[in-house]
């Protein structure tokens, strides 16, 4: 690990991506093309590719194209795995279900892991950039995960201004960054049987306020049942864990806005596709020193972006070499 001061981390050596796709083989394409060409250092980046089931058991000709594509792809940087299900499960299932084995130890530390949506592109740097952060990172124990994007949204209200000035430093925040996110294994294989545990029993994650007020996440889950509509939202799920662990997710803070990856909002789940072909943020294209940039302790901002003044929690320990 490098950077301002070792904070304990494990340098991975080997990354997993996990592409969660259905039936957008152009934006399928952009985001496949921009992980090919990545910089990946000469590590081992092994992609996989999970492709959702039919709607109502039939496939279509835009979903028969992603399975084909998927599976041609030429990849030169480690296995190649597609998964096809069978069901349709949605956007929160195949989140959920693309990484049912994650490490509650860890796993040895030597391999990350990051999951990208269809509609995301990445910089060429996003894994030098990734694995630097694991390398100081890793055991701090108030991390829920990293995240390749520029966060524009403040968690209290919803305001797209939110910004951290701070000397374009990484930061930890309380909101999970879903376009491009690497999860913490630790503290993801808690989530996934925590979640299980709650959906049977009935629990909706509709209860998570800041200073009495629903956040704006809770708002979007509450307004959407308003409406008759499943919210399918695994972030709001993330988000409950993630506060009653007190935990944060790690973001870059670029000038000018740009990000290790960035979502093209195409039409979806979420996203009636009103900002499609407008690209969130600008991509980093050079490895200058506000890449290097990796605080001992990073400030960790509540909901309303205030720097939280709390002491962080010890790291733990490192695992045996």
């Amino acid at each position: 690990a490098g950077g301002e001061g070792e904070v304990g981390g494990a340098v991975p050596s080997k990354l997993v991506i996990k592409v969660l796709t259905f039936n957008r083989p152009k934006p399928l394409e952009r985001l496949l093309n921009s992980l090919k060409s990545a910089d990946y250092g000469g590590d081992t980046a092994d992609l996989q590719v999970w492709i959702d089931g039919p709607r109502r058991g039939k496939s279509t000709t835009a979903r028969d194209a992603v399975i084909s594509m998927a599976k041609n792809v030429k990849w030169d940087h480690g296995k190649l795995d597609v998964t096809v299900r069978d069901k349709n499960v949605g956007l929160v299932g195949n989140w959920l279900g693309c990484w049912k084995d994650a490490p509650a130890d860890g796993g040895g530390w030597s391999t990350a892991v990051v999951v990208l949506e269809d509609d995301m592109e990445v910089s060429s740097l996003y894994w030098r950039w990734l694995k630097k952060m694991w390398g100081n990172y890793a055991f701090r124990t108030d991390l829920a995960g990293i995240s390749l994007q520029y966060q524009h949204t403040r968690g209290s209200d919803g305001a797209n201004t939110f910004h951290v000035t701070n000397g374009d430093k990484p930061y930890l925040y309380k909101i999970p960054g879903s376009w491009g996110f690497s999860p913490h294994p630790i503290a993801w294989a808690k989530f996934f049987a925590w979640q299980k545990s709650k959906a049977e029993s009935g629990y909706e994650p509709n209860d998570l306020q800041f200073k009495g007020k629903d956040v704006i996440t809770t708002r979007w889950w509450k307004d959407m049942r308003g409406r008759g509509q499943d919210p399918r939202m695994w972030t709001q799920w993330y988000l409950r864990f993630m506060e009653d662990n007190k935990l944060f997710c790690l973001y870059p803070n670029l000038p000018m806005r740009h990000a290790f990856a960035a979502s093209w909002n195409e039409q979806g789940e979420h996203d009636p596709g009103n900002m499609a072909r407008k690209r969130s943020s600008p991509l980093q294209t050079e490895w200058t020193w506000y890449c290097d940039a990796a605080p001992k302790q990073p400030v960790r901002l509540d909901f309303d972006g205030s720097i939280m003044q709390t002491p962080p929690p010890p790291s733990a320990p490192s695992p045996p070499s």
